[in-house]
């Protein structure tokens, strides 16, 4: 099930799995519409991707951070 039903907020969402052990080491790419205002990536997101996607971003970004 999504994480973000368990918090009020994906941002919520995001700094608890950021702050949780077992969960440091998982990246954690940022999907959305809005433009990114370095809020994902001062809560610990790995990456920030706007929609829409291309997929070639897409693709190189999973790959960067699933190494």
């Amino acid at each position: 099930f999504p994480y973000r039903t368990l918090f009020r907020s994906g941002w919520r969402a995001l700094e608890e799995l950021h702050d949780r052990a077992e969960f440091r080491a998982v990246p954690i790419i940022v999907v959305s519409v809005r433009d990114n205002d370095g809020s994902a990536l001062a809560r610990g997101a790995s990456a920030f991707l706007q929609k829409p996607l291309k997929r070639d971003v897409l693709l190189h970004t999973l790959r960067q951070h699933l190494k």
